[in-house]
């Protein structure tokens, strides 16, 4: 075959294949050379190629040695080469791209040739016989024949031109929107390393006809969320599906998280509005009025994806209808058990301030005492200053649990607590 044709068919043989790992040789031009060269890389032992003329030393060398179609066109050279460009890749840090060019553009010059009458060793130097494609010789090309040259690369063109989807979108992603579906479209996120945009169109259970252009957010097999317009769409397996057609993009789908604590309802509102929420979460310490799945709900805590500018109504106002009854009665039981405290330490007071005045008085007329009473008023004595060092060990607290009784008796009825919203959202970015 010649070389246009190696080249021609070589790229197509390339493109097509390397579609199946999403590797589009058309999108740089560098690729696209490096598909062509590698296409005609075995004619180098070829000293009247192309290939062979720009390396004309080494084409020389491997004619005189091994003479055209023996060790280049064999799995001698060919397995060693992808192992030999994978660690240049790996070197270089480049991913695999080219090592796959390689394998497909090298190997599709075995192949065309292998369709020639001629054939090729494959198995050189072990095994000199040719190989070949088809068995029946009257059925294999013949090389350098015009018309049959023509033929292929009339062949080779028109594939080309019938495929360029396939080298865009690669193999799997045209694979998937083949059907239309939302369990193809799931199959192609998986398979996407990147953020995919899907155009749509259906019919909800409704009837209403839904359609437009969006980034993909979610998927599985019975559901799709898209954010399209400002708002996010659901795909059910419910709805009719008209179209849904995914396309790669260069981009990655970016989130962010916020933790927030104790906050109040204006400042949860601020956080939230023109939000594009993935996930809300809250929690208050008061009953609140939202909507889920259309369905209004009363709780002290909600959990909430794919919404925008939700609203949560707090009805049950502190300011205006906290439960003033418990909170009255919780205050009179803290005003009982202060004042029982206060009670206890003042008992505590008095009885300190009178062994006090014992321990005075006993001082003052020990003296006076004949010897057996001094003896006995003594012993007295050291009895009462015991006592009364027990007693000081007791804590003083009259003075702070007297203000504290002042400040309940001064407030008739206990402040309200207000309302405080705490939560997480994972939102997502422009």
């Amino acid at each position: 075959m010649s070389g246009t044709n190696h080249i021609t068919g070589g790229i197509v043989f390339t493109g097509i294949f390397a579609s199946f790992w999403n590797v589009n040789i058309f999108a740089r031009p560098e690729m696209l050379a490096a598909t062509g060269f590698f296409a005609i890389l075995p004619d180098i032992d070829h000293l009247k190629s192309p290939i062979g003329k720009a390396f004309y030393p080494l084409a020389k060398w491997l004619d005189r040695k091994y003479g055209h179609r023996t060790i280049t066109h064999s799995l001698t050279v060919f397995i060693p080469g992808i192992f030999l460009v994978m660690f240049l890749e790996k070197l270089l840090s480049t991913g695999f791209s080219y090592t796959l060019v390689f394998a497909f553009a090298y190997f599709s010059h075995l192949l065309f040739d292998m369709l020639t009458k001629q054939g090729v060793p494959l198995f050189y130097p072990f095994k000199r016989n040719p190989c070949v494609i088809p068995g029946n010789p009257d059925m294999r090309l013949r090389s350098s024949d015009l018309k049959t040259e023509a033929a292929c690369f009339a062949i080779f063109i028109l594939l080309g031109i019938t495929c360029q989807n396939l080298f865009t979108n690669g193999f799997w992603n045209t694979y998937n929107r083949q059907f239309a579906d939302l369990k193809h479209l799931h199959q192609e996120n998986v398979q996407s390393e990147t953020m995919l945009s899907v155009a749509y169109k259906f019919r909800n259970e409704a009837g209403k006809e839904i359609s437009g252009s969006g980034r993909l957010i979610k998927s599985a097999e019975n559901q799709a969320i898209i954010w399209d317009n400002n708002q996010f769409i659901r795909i059910e397996k419910t709805d009719r599906i008209i179209s849904l057609t995914p396309t790669r993009t260069q981009k990655m789908i970016s989130t962010k998280e916020i933790f927030f604590s104790n906050i109040s309802p204006d400042s949860l509102r601020k956080l939230l509005t023109a939000k594009p929420l993935i996930t809300l979460k809250l929690q208050a310490n008061y009953p609140f009025i939202y909507t889920k799945q259309n369905q209004p709900m009363e709780s002290k805590s909600a959990d909430l994806a794919y919404i925008v500018d939700p609203t949560f109504d707090f009805i049950n106002k502190p300011a205006v209808a906290a439960d003033t009854s418990t909170i009255e009665a919780r205050r009179r039981i803290l005003l009982y058990e202060l004042a029982s405290e206060y009670k206890r330490m003042s008992a505590i007071q008095s009885q300190r301030q009178n062994l006090a005045n014992q321990i005075t008085k006993l001082t003052t007329e020990i003296n006076t005492l004949d010897l057996y009473e001094r003896e006995k008023a003594t012993k007295e004595l050291q009895k009462l200053k015991t006592e009364l060092a027990n007693h000081q060990d007791a804590e003083d607290n009259t003075g702070k649990i007297r203000l504290q009784l002042q400040a309940l008796k001064a407030k008739p009825q206990a402040e309200p607590e207000p309302v405080k919203v705490s939560g997480y959202i994972n939102m997502l970015e422009p």
